[in-house]
C-alpha cells in the first residue's frame, strides 16, 4: 500500500488545522510546531500560526501543563 501523501498547507490552512487539532486534545507548543511545520507550505507561516494562537489564548503551555497534571490526577484514582 503506498502511503498517503498530504499536501502543503497555506497560512489559512494550518491556522484550520491548528484549530482542528486542538479541538481533539491539548498540545503542547512544542508538539504544534512539529506538526504545523511538516504540513506548511511556508515554513514562516507556522510561527504566524502560533503567534495568533497565543494571542488568541487558545495557545498556552501553562496552560497545557494544568491539562495533563489534571488528566494524571483523574487517571490514577481510577
Amino acid at each position: 500500500m503506498t502511503p498517503r501523501v498530504r499536501s502543503k498547507l497555506d497560512n489559512a490552512g494550518l491556522w484550520n488545522y491548528a484549530a482542528r487539532l486542538l479541538s481533539g486534545r491539548a498540545l503542547s507548543i512544542g508538539e504544534l510546531s512539529k506538526k504545523l511545520a511538516a504540513r506548511a507550505e511556508i515554513p514562516a507561516d507556522v510561527d504566524d500560526v502560533l503567534s495568533r494562537l497565543k494571542q488568541a489564548h487558545v495557545l498556552n503551555d501553562r496552560h497545557f501543563a494544568r491539562s495533563e497534571e489534571h488528566t494524571s490526577e483523574l487517571q490514577s484514582r481510577g
